[in-house]
């Protein structure tokens, strides 16, 4: 898979070929006291995650392996698809010594800053006669998923080598299984901000996080990880203009606090932090103003008018696409779908892209690998829209699927084997699934039924397989809806908040 790097990312040293850069075994590793398994297992974690693509993103292979690295207690530092490995220092094995841990890199030994058809993996297990077992990120292209893919073999483009590369001890065993804590973070009308948790020893725990003081109308969450510490954050916009900041974990004790207040409802936010340390919070209001606040980064805390993107702004979905540009995408009350952009070059730009033929209420975007965009808009007909365009197609929008109800909150998740997901909730209380790819055809179903209004929802793929879809429903109640990896279908009150969640957020760690 191709890689877009800024050049100032780059470290340029002259490349001889493949047998002059081999280190020998007794070379010195990054840190010969870690085991590689633990690698393997930092990677194994994140499977089914998504993260933010682009230039230095997270969401990024190389980017993603770094992660992994680091989190086993090594170093992979910056550099092109060899300079980054003999600089760490890492050293280079064979595909007949290659195990467990070990990095696998496409490389152009002609051209050590080539990325174009570079792609970086992590063995999970050898299965002999050069098929592994693999740990990978941002497959599909464009979709920042972490995945696994089993009886995996390298098929590097042509010019192009397989190199493989050891941070620490060579494993013999694959990961141990690694168990996740599953965290679903609800906002409610009464202003609370309420965490419901449980697995990896923990048993099902609801707890109020924090109090806003005033109605929460969104929220956005992500995590930020230093080493094995995670810390945990979440964002609420509320009906007074009020934008909050509620985290802890990783070594700091449990703060909220009050971002800035845009003067207005904000009826949807989304959140992210960016390679270079800068945390965003985009908000949108009803007249269709979408604002950003941020800070970090060497930034101090800021809060502007970004841009007006139509009346009736109902959902938003921030991201940075591979060329560093900013992107905000919003549907509305009206049916339209705006998108502003700038960054990459690009000045600031908001325009209608496209319409749907009902009002819009929750939008949720992706780029696949061969570069097409793609926004899923949910709407109060309940019918469920993709618009694309992109990779060689035109703008184009059509009805992917209905629903029954008006739909109250959608998601999106890529599985492994290449299905696309999407996971709607309605004001009847259903849950629906419509998937489509990986070998098969378009299909839509209910998955569930939580037995009041469905207010949002929020899904996850677990390392085991699991899908879990979560909703937060009218009644403030918050369930689960899971498959797969084994299970049968089940949905169940995983918790209650006390007053009626207006949106809901998920992540796992």
């Amino acid at each position: 898979m191709s890689l877009l790097l800024g050049i100032g990312f780059f470290i340029a040293l002259p490349v001889t070929p493949l047998t002059q850069h081999m280190q020998s075994a007794s070379a010195t590793t990054n840190n010969p006291s870690f085991s590689n398994s633990l690698v393997a297992r930092a990677g194994t974690a994140e499977v089914g995650t998504s993260r933010t693509t682009g230039w230095n993103m997270p969401g990024e292979c190389i980017k993603s392996v770094q992660r992994w690295v680091a989190a086993a207690g090594g170093y992979f530092g910056p550099g092109g698809t060899i300079s980054s490995y003999i600089n760490s220092p890492a050293t280079e094995v064979t595909s007949a010594t290659a195990t467990v841990g070990d990095v696998v890199q496409y490389s152009n030994n002609a051209n050590d800053n080539d990325w174009s058809q570079a792609h970086t993996v992590v063995i999970t297990a050898v299965l002999g006669g050069g098929h592994f077992s693999i740990v990978q990120a941002n497959v599909p292209e464009g979709s920042g998923l972490v995945s696994a893919a089993s009886n995996w073999a390298p098929t590097p483009a042509a010019g192009w080598a397989t190199r493989y590369w050891r941070f620490g001890t060579a494993a013999t065993s694959p990961p141990a299984p690694v168990a996740v804590t599953q965290h679903v973070y609800a906002g409610t009308a009464s202003g609370g901000i309420n965490e419901t948790y449980w697995g990896n020893g923990n048993s099902l725990t609801t707890s109020q996080l924090a109090n806003v003081g005033s109605a929460v109308t969104s929220t956005s969450s992500f995590l930020t990880r230093s080493g094995s510490s995670v810390t945990q954050h979440v964002f609420d916009g509320t009906s007074t203009g009020a934008i909050h900041e509620t985290y802890w974990g990783g070594g700091n004790s449990l703060t909220s606090y009050q971002l800035a207040n845009i003067g207005t409802p904000i009826t949807s936010i989304s959140a992210a932090v960016t390679s270079n340390g800068v945390y965003h919070v985009f908000s949108a209001t009803a007249s269709g103003a979408i604002w950003e606040t941020y800070w970090g980064g060497g930034s101090s805390l800021t809060t502007y008018r970004l841009a007006n993107a139509g009346a009736g702004t109902t959902s938003i979905w921030f991201t940075v696409t591979a060329n560093g540009t900013y992107h905000v995408f919003s549907g509305t009350s009206s049916g339209t779908i705006w998108e502003t952009y700038w960054g990459g070059g690009n000045s600031l730009t908001s325009y209608q892209l496209s319409g749907v033929t009902s009002s819009i209420s929750s939008i949720s975007f992706r780029v696949t690998s061969d570069g097409t965009y793609h926004i899923f808009s949910g709407t109060t007909a309940g019918t469920i829209w993709e618009t694309y365009w992109g990779g060689g197609n035109s703008l184009t929008t059509y009805q992917l699927a209905s629903v029954g109800s008006p739909v109250t909150g959608i998601a999106f998740q890529v599985t492994a084997d290449g299905t696309s997901h999407v996971f709607s909730g309605t004001s009847a209380g259903t849950v629906w699934e419509t998937y489509w790819s990986g070998g098969n055809s378009l299909t839509s179903s209910q998955v569930g039924s939580v037995g009041s209004p469905v207010t949002g929802v929020a899904s996850a793929v677990t390392p085991d397989g699991v899908i879990h879809v979560y909703s937060g429903t009218s009644a403030g109640t918050v369930y689960e809806t899971y498959w797969g990896g084994g299970n049968s279908l089940t949905t169940s009150q995983v918790g209650n908040v006390g007053s009626a969640v207006a949106s809901i957020t998920s992540q796992y760690a």
